[in-house]
């Protein structure tokens, strides 16, 4: 009798499980990212879904910034051609008996592309039914978004929880985003096309052009004409490696516009962009530029901000299933809603600082998103090539088609007016005049001298009347002040420019619009014993070359000083003797250095 109630117990459990299952809160197999957060939220609040480091374990590491990837899986690479492949079509989930599964295509820390990924409450799921342990550490994936400080509280606070990264099984996700009895189609809609999801709180960096442009843009475009490149280029001499997404002209990836061709090597523009934690205001610039450069490189892009994030996030909360159905068993039941990207790139700046090269060498984001595609040959470069073996940068002629960033900063300069017939020319400074700009700072904060100032200007002058004497090629130097000119004039300057100059500050972002060239060249000048990364290796990424200048002295790659920020650095006495710069701009030009 006691055997026959034990089966009879494990019998009436079983039926009373498969009954609840599909209302279960999926604690078990998920991932989950939340890219809203309440303010009230504290940490302990959270019922954290992964494990993370003990606070004095974490608080060390970070605030050393020294962290190392050491749990993040690389896409599979491969010695041999991918086979080719037909472009891949959106499946239709409304009616699919099975919700496609989530792959990861390519992952470098706060740099993610992810195929067939769904939101729901504004929770990120990644559907998959291998080992979650076979996806990257969601740390080095994306953080709760809340604005960084180095403090304990707010490095534990930035961790991601469940509610931010989420994985569940297929099952799962058809059992809560599924369609049930009298329901004709799945709660699942696909959001069409490829999309960015921008990750980074509005209150910090995203309103500054250089953070927004050049670090964000730059490793976006970086990471996403990489993931979709044709270009085949040896990962080491003797591995060659083709794309790891293409094997063929034809993409994973949604598109609208033609395929490339070795003549058109062009790469199909993004669809949309979300900044899930900004304010419409928050990722604009005070002088207009982040939404000058936004709508030139990116014309057809559509913009998503918090509020439209906060609609998508409301619109995909549970319904219940006596709205459907009044007759339902369970009509308090709750029934999921989902979106569903076909395509979506996540970009996160916490989860850029954990990885080894943001973190622990440049500060720079979007290192990270760079040397994961410039190491897979997976980026068309030119100009000065840099190399950690070599302490003598090697010039590497354009390919066809132009380098990686050669597309994105044409349609700028041609959307400013360059692009007419007398300024073709000017567009590659290979065989053009030596144009010298200075960005003068002495009208705002962190500037000159003023006698250094002038000084400064006369032996540029100088210089130039007496290049100018001795015939050849012509010189020309412009000292400009960028909030005196517009913005289609300061983007036409840039885009004519060899050597640019100016003491560390915004207007130094305009490297990011010359013709990279064997002479290009930025000359940053820094209050004695200063130094921060930020122009330093744009410039190197772009292949021109970067002088960090104190006074009288200047220091390039592999020798540039160590990142500090003594008292001046921010203020309005930085000294700088003219006639060393000029000089070095000569050398420089004339190939002594």
């Amino acid at each position: 009798r006691d055997a026959f109630l034990i089966l009879l117990g494990a019998f009436t459990m079983h039926i009373l499980s498969i009954l609840s299952g599909g209302f279960n809160d999926g604690t078990k197999n998920e991932i989950v990212v939340s890219t809203h957060f309440n303010s009230t939220w504290q940490v302990h609040d959270k019922d954290l879904r992964f494990d993370e480091p003990e606070p004095q374990q974490a608080l060390d590491e970070q605030l050393r910034v020294i962290e190392t990837d050491t749990r993040t899986k690389d896409s599979p690479l491969s010695d041999t051609e991918p086979k080719p492949e037909t472009e891949k079509k959106t499946a239709d989930v409304s009616k699919a008996s099975s919700l496609p599964a989530t792959t990861l295509a390519h992952h470098a820390p706060g740099w993610t592309i992810f195929h067939d990924v769904y939101m729901s409450n504004g929770t990120l799921f990644v559907v998959t039914d291998d080992d979650p342990s076979d996806f990257p550490d969601p740390i080095y994936i994306t953080s709760t978004g809340l604005p960084a400080v180095n403090s304990e509280e707010n490095i534990r606070a930035r961790l991601p929880t469940k509610y931010e990264l989420d994985f569940i099984s297929t099952s799962e996700a058809q059992k809560r985003w599924g369609k049930r009895a009298g329901e004709a189609e799945n709660r699942v809609w696909t959001v069409q096309g490829n999309t960015v999801l921008f990750n980074d709180p509005g209150s910090q960096f995203l309103d500054h052009y250089y953070h927004f442009v050049a670090e964000l843009m730059f490793g976006t475009w970086a990471f996403w004409s990489g993931a979709q490149s044709q270009y085949e280029a040896p990962r080491n001499r003797d591995s060659p490696i083709s794309n790891l997404f293409l094997g063929s002209p034809s993409s994973s990836f949604s598109s609208t516009s033609s395929p490339s061709s070795k003549s058109d090597p062009s790469i199909p523009i993004f669809d949309r962009a979300i900044f899930s934690h900004a304010l419409s205001s928050q990722w604009r610039d005070r002088p207009g530029f982040n939404s000058y450069f936004l709508r030139a490189a990116f014309p057809s892009l559509t913009v998503e901000v918090q509020e439209d994030w906060e609609d998508r996030i409301r619109s995909t909360q549970p319904l219940r299933a006596g709205a459907l159905s009044p007759s339902s068993a369970a009509p308090d039941a709750l029934l999921g809603r989902a979106y569903h990207f076909p395509t979506l790139m996540l970009v996160d700046r916490s989860a850029a600082f954990k990885g080894r090269i943001c973190g622990g060498m440049n500060q720079r984001t979007a290192a990270e998103a760079y040397y994961y595609m410039r190491d897979r040959g997976l980026l068309r470069l030119s100009g000065l090539e840099y190399d950690f073996a070599s302490e003598t940068p090697k010039y590497a002629a354009p390919k066809e088609g132009g380098a990686w960033w050669e597309d994105v900063r044409k349609r700028v300069v041609q959307y400013a007016g360059a692009g007419a017939p007398e300024h073709r020319e000017l567009l590659s400074s290979e065989k053009g005049d030596i144009v010298i700009t200075y960005i003068s700072r002495q009208g705002v904060r962190r500037r000159l001298l003023e006698p250094d100032h002038e000084g400064l200007v006369a032996a540029l002058k100088e210089l130039v009347q007496r290049k100018n004497a001795e015939g050849g090629r012509k010189w020309e130097v412009n000292v400009v002040q960028a909030e005196k000119l517009d913005r289609d004039e300061q983007v036409r300057l840039a885009s004519r420019t060899t050597v640019m100059l100016g003491v560390h500050g915004n207007g130094l972002s305009h490297l990011i619009l010359m013709p990279v060239s064997e002479r290009s060249t930025v000359v940053e000048i820094f209050y004695p014993q200063g130094f921060a990364h930020d122009y330093e290796w744009t410039s190197r990424a772009l292949g021109h070359r970067h002088f960090a200048v104190w006074n009288d002295t200047g220091y390039t790659w592999p020798n540039q000083p160590k990142v500090d920020y003594p008292e001046g650095f921010q203020g309005t006495e930085i000294p700088v003797h003219g006639p060393s710069v000029a000089k070095l701009i000569e050398d420089r030009i004339e190939g002594r250095i």
